[in-house]
């Protein structure tokens, strides 16, 4: 069990939505985590993977090499 106390303007914009989408709140804001902790760990995995890769290319060194 987790809770989490809003701004009020918060509660009142998820209940709005919460009303307006025909879910629950908790649904709301499950998905809504999800997506962000999802999110985060692609940009921290990709950036890994990019900090890992010492080669660097220039907008122009791609262009050439693409002949574009």
């Amino acid at each position: 069990m987790f809770s989490v106390r809003l701004p009020e303007n918060l509660e009142n914009d998820l209940s709005s939505l919460a009303k307006q989408l025909h879910l629950t709140k908790s649904n709301i804001v499950i998905n809504a985590l999800q997506q962000y902790i999802e999110d985060k760990q692609d940009y921290i995995k990709a950036y890994e993977i990019f900090s890992q890769n010492n080669k660097r290319y220039t907008h122009e060194e791609v262009m050439c090499e693409l002949d574009l």
